[in-house]
């Protein structure tokens, strides 16, 4: 499994705002995409940051 993205300069931004930086138009896709890369939701992976 690739590491966990982490990008402190974007923890400020809703989950469908950082899908949209990256290209994803509708942030359900930004979220099952993430998941499946790493295993966990994008709001799973700032939670277990903090």
């Amino acid at each position: 499994m690739p590491a966990r993205p982490h990008r402190p300069a974007l923890d400020h931004l809703p989950v469908g705002a950082v899908g949209g930086r990256w290209g994803f138009a509708d942030p359900a896709h930004f979220g099952h995409a993430f998941k499946a890369a790493y295993g966990m939701s994008p709001r799973e992976a700032r939670a277990a940051r903090r």
